[in-house]
């Protein structure tokens, strides 16, 4: 009889909280997992949800499907050796990465402004976040102890060297946010040949999500998909390696809505042939002749060289989390004024109603959307509409509409609220199939390259019903 052993771990997902975790494990199976109750943030909680162009033809593309370090970075460093085209760019909060107040914002001592991501997703992000840093500066806030801007927060640590860009030349650069259009742009020289895909599900999450899936289809382009389920990203691959979950490889990671930096334990062996994405590394290297010692680290070593040097890997797996917080920034005794007006590319989109697809209750992005309890308990894509913009096109609340645009269109229940001003409408989730908001999302990027999701605009009308018998 082996008693029920509890393993630490931590959320991967694309998440500020990085939810610390316990596993309860018991004759080597999770039996359950729940919040770690002495979390300072979390608290206890986890929520509801090749080679025939040279190397330039090869390209990456991750994100945050998970945030532990080695599996996000560490199958960089074969694209890095083989001086495949490296990607560069965000798709979400770039804005908030690259001035008078009156009132209470002034007075208080201190006041802290707290800015999301969506805000960012515009060609007017730059200029938003700026307008924040302004009232910040300027009334002295950032300072002072709690005072200041927050839209993104992360611990003391690098997590740069887990991708090892030393080991290969530095090859072209590739911005992620328009992978769509390089994809299908028969200028491009070299054309990617050779895709690979881990931790993102670019056919729904990416902008102009029917470009991308155009240039996924490619008969000439080969695709490698690191996955746990068969997304629609996925059903496009030539090859798709299961990779591990959370709960079975070791992995570090970040947050960026706290300074806390979590260990997680594997609880319970790899199932079937899944790797972690270390040991796909390591195995991909070997069949391509990459033998230099960044090949050969382990998936522990990895993940150490990302940690500050007054935290051994040893302290972090007996503790769980360390909060390690970043120094305050520094300012010279100079300063300049930035200007608040930088062009901008418009929209390419039209219509008249704004679209803005927030985070669903039960999925994380992409995430869960698959997975039959959360997808039942979201119902199905569901668009609000404030009733004033409901009377004006005849819609009565629960019945099917069509939401389209020059991009695409796709089909949702329309439900009529005061909770959402008039002009814009909202279809939370980033549903799969031909329920992708992204489909209908432009190119457009702000000046510093966040895609501008929130300038997707479009018209709703009633799906048309058959005409009745004569």
């Amino acid at each position: 009889m082996i008693d029920t052993v509890r393993v630490r771990g931590c959320c991967p997902l694309d998440c500020q909280d990085s939810c610390s975790w316990v596993a309860h494990v018991h004759n080597g199976v999770v039996r359950r997992v729940e919040g770690a109750r002495d979390h300072p943030i979390t608290r206890g909680t986890l929520c509801a949800k090749v080679n025939e162009h040279g190397p330039a033809a090869l390209f990456s593309f991750d994100y945050l499907g998970s945030m532990g370090v080695v599996q996000r970075r560490a199958l960089r460093r074969i694209f890095h050796a083989l001086g495949a085209s490296r990607q560069t760019g965000s798709v979400c909060g770039a804005a908030g990465n690259v001035l008078e107040a009156e009132g209470e914002v002034g007075a208080a001592r201190p006041a802290a402004v707290r800015a999301g991501i969506a805000p960012q997703q515009t060609v007017t992000g730059e200029q938003f976040v700026r307008s924040l840093s302004a009232l910040a500066v300027l009334g002295g806030h950032w300072q002072l102890p709690g005072g200041g801007l927050f839209i993104e927060t992360n611990p003391a640590m690098n997590e740069a060297p887990a991708g090892r860009r030393d080991v290969g030349p530095t090859p072209r650069l590739l911005d992620i946010a328009r992978l769509g259009a390089y994809l299908t742009d028969p200028a491009l020289d070299p054309p990617v040949r050779g895709l690979m895909v881990w931790g993102a599900n670019p056919a729904v999450s990416q902008p102009s999500a029917g470009l991308v899936r155009k240039g996924l289809a490619r008969d000439d382009l080969f695709l490698l998909v690191v996955e746990h389920f068969l997304t629609d990203t996925a059903r496009y691959a030539d090859v798709v390696l299961p990779s591990t979950t959370q709960l079975e490889h070791f992995d570090v990671q970040g947050a960026w809505g706290h300074h806390c930096i979590s260990v997680n334990v594997p609880a319970v062996a790899p199932l079937g042939e899944a790797r972690s994405h270390g040991e796909i590394m390591r195995m991909l290297a070997r069949r391509l002749g990459l033998t230099g010692p960044a090949f050969r680290e382990s998936d522990e070593q990895i993940a150490a060289g990302a940690l500050p040097h007054d935290l051994t890997l040893d302290e972090l797996k007996a503790r769980g989390f360390v909060k390690r917080s970043p120094r305050p920034p520094v300012f010279g005794p100079g300063g300049s004024v930035v200007r608040l007006s930088e062009p901008a590319t418009r929209p390419v989109s039209t219509g008249p109603l704004q679209l803005l697809t927030p985070k669903a209750h039960q999925f994380l992005n992409s995430t869960f959307v698959n997975m039959p309890r959360q997808r039942k308990a979201e119902g199905r894509p569901t668009l609000f509409m404030h009733p004033a913009d409901a009377e004006s096109r005849t819609l009565a609340g629960g019945i099917e509409v069509r939401v389209q645009n020059e991009n695409g269109s796709l089909t949702a229940i329309v439900e009529i609220t005061e909770g959402i001003r008039q002009g814009p409408v909202a279809l939370p989730g980033k549903w799969w199939d031909a329920d992708s908001a992204n489909l209908l999302t432009p190119l457009s990027q702000s000046p510093g390259g966040q895609p501008a999701y929130n300038d997707t605009f479009v018209e709703v009308s009633p799906v048309a019903t058959p005409a009745a018998a004569v």
